[in-house]
């Protein structure tokens, strides 16, 4: 059976994409934008081996406030109407969520994952002032 995971490792340890190991099927790859000081994104590979990939963040903030709440799915739903790429979402402990989902082919996974992260942290990196604005006005 073709190991996603395994071979998205060897294509970042072969491109010097620092990344850590969190267990059999989940990658984490950091990165810094201009805008936020540290980017996050979960890779996470079907449990059953299939070329199914899960990516999230979950580093953009958290809501503390009835109101402010209210403001972040508002805005969320904005971000979600300008980025196709990218969901966001507030969760069940009121932090800020972006989500993607893709289906890889094994002989580019980690051209396909990696491009996936880049992607995500470019409009992170984009939307995280209009997060802090909310969270902080």
């Amino acid at each position: 059976m073709a190991n996603y995971k395994m071979e998205y490792q060897r294509y970042m340890d072969g491109h010097g994409i620092r990344y850590s190991v969190a267990n059999d099927t989940i990658v984490s790859v950091t990165y810094t934008g201009n805008n936020c000081q540290s980017i996050s994104v979960i890779v996470a590979f079907d449990q059953s081996g299939n070329n199914l990939v899960e990516f999230g963040s979950y580093c953009i903030g958290t809501v503390n406030t009835d109101e402010k709440y209210a403001d972040a799915i508002v805005l969320c739903n904005q971000l979600n109407k300008q980025y196709r790429w990218v969901k966001f979402f507030v969760d069940d402990d009121r932090s800020i969520v972006a989500k993607a989902d893709a289906i890889v082919d094994f002989s580019s996974v980690g051209a396909e994952c990696s491009e996936m992260v880049n992607r995500m942290v470019g409009i992170i990196d984009d939307v995280y002032p209009e997060f802090m604005r909310l969270m902080w006005a």
